[in-house]
């Protein structure tokens, strides 16, 4: 699963996670794309405006 970085348009990053599918549950990928989409709004919270660079 992943979840796209959006400061960028088009956007042109993302973070992902992968899980063996016999530890995969409903639950846990539940947790895990919250984890990750949590994480993804931190990294676009803190990424440079674009064209500041």
């Amino acid at each position: 699963m992943g979840v796209a970085l959006r400061y960028n348009n088009p956007v042109m990053d993302a973070i992902s996670c992968s899980v063996p599918i016999e530890r995969m549950t409903a639950e846990r990928l539940e947790q895990i794309a919250s984890a990750l989409t949590r994480a993804a709004r931190q990294l676009e919270d803190s990424a440079p405006v674009q064209g500041t660079l």
